[in-house]
């Protein structure tokens, strides 16, 4: 949660344990998915994007999302319908 709305939150860390600062902002990527998001598997492609299903919830509706981010940690906006 940050300022009080659920986001789905991506982070990429070193092979030292610290935050890859090179990665979205601070090494981590928020994107809000409806009024209560959860993310729930990360896949990486051959080609470094990055897969997250989540699910959300809109005005009391339940759905499947699936985000697509660069490998730079930016939300992918050319994948499906934004």
């Amino acid at each position: 949660i940050i300022d009080g709305v659920t986001q789905i939150l991506v982070a990429r860390y070193s092979s030292g344990g610290q935050l890859d600062s090179s990665f979205g902002s601070g090494g981590c990527s928020a994107t809000q998915v409806g009024d209560i998001s959860s993310a729930y598997a990360v896949a990486v492609t051959t080609d470094a994007q990055i897969l997250v299903t989540a699910s959300a919830v809109e005005n009391g509706i339940s759905n499947v999302a699936l985000l697509r981010y660069t490998p730079a940690g930016a939300l992918d906006t050319t994948f499906g319908d934004n």
